[in-house]
């Protein structure tokens, strides 16, 4: 496992984290992310529009697990070389 923290260590806005572990005589690598508990991008939008908290919360978890998805998957194509 690794993971680093963004911003300031002890107020992070930020966790990000992969995990490696045996499977199967291979390997599976899995990413993972906590928000906050620092204030981020996030937060300032949310200040701006706080009756669109829901919708901007939503909209970044998309974002995320888009992004999250595309990685393993660069990963994955790299390392096994297709």
């Amino acid at each position: 496992m690794f993971a680093w923290a963004v911003a300031d260590p002890a107020e992070p806005s930020a966790i990000w984290k992969f995990t490696l572990e045996p499977d199967n005589g291979g390997t599976r690598l899995s990413q993972w992310m906590q928000m906050g508990p620092g204030r981020s991008g996030l937060s300032f939008a949310i200040d701006r529009m706080p009756e669109k908290e829901q919708k901007i919360v939503f909209v970044r978890l998309r974002e995320f697990e888009t992004a999250m998805t595309g990685n393993l998957a660069a990963i994955k194509e790299r390392i096994e070389g297709r």
